[in-house]
């Protein structure tokens, strides 16, 4: 009896998960929250909708961000993580986080590694983990398609939450 209770105990404590900040994560929704260039739009594949970034022609630099910005604590550490099916050709592919104080004024960004692993057909995972600096009231978070960019990339299931396992 005692074992089967600590299973139970154990099995809500991993099931219990932090919370994701971001809206429309999997864009479903519609009115998706995303503010974004002709460069990027939302796909249909295997019935779900996902983030696409396509261009055939490269040309200046494009983002799309979250909008309005996400509140976040100062001094925390937070993880994001997202899947992503594709490969550019040319140019990169990033994330880039805005962190802003309560003037809304922007006090450090973070650009994330870029996405330039071929994932051959198959969803990959993309992380990246930061600390915000003192006085931080919010962030937005940009996928950016850098200068020249050509090629095809597909994103979902995106994901920012306090980062509680030490790494």
């Amino acid at each position: 009896m005692k074992r089967i209770f600590t299973v139970l105990v154990l099995t809500a404590v991993l099931s219990i998960s932090a919370e994701n900040l971001v809206k429309n994560h999997n864009f479903e929704k519609s009115g998706n929250w995303w503010y974004n260039a002709k460069s990027f739009s939302i796909a249909k594949v295997n019935g779900n909708r996902v983030f696409r970034i396509q261009s055939a022609a490269g040309g200046p630099a494009v983002f799309a961000e979250q909008t309005p910005a996400i509140p976040v604590k100062p001094e925390q550490n937070y993880v994001f993580t997202c899947r992503y099916n594709g490969k550019p050709q040319t140019g990169v592919v990033y994330m880039m986080f805005l962190i802003r104080n309560q003037e809304h004024k922007c006090i450090r960004f973070y650009t994330a590694h870029s996405i330039k692993e071929d994932s051959k057909g198959t969803w990959k995972e993309f992380k990246y983990t930061f600390t915000t600096p003192a006085k931080t009231a919010d962030l937005q978070i940009r996928i950016y398609a850098g200068k020249d960019f050509t090629g095809s990339i597909l994103l979902d299931d995106l994901v920012l939450q306090e980062n509680t396992v030490k790494e």
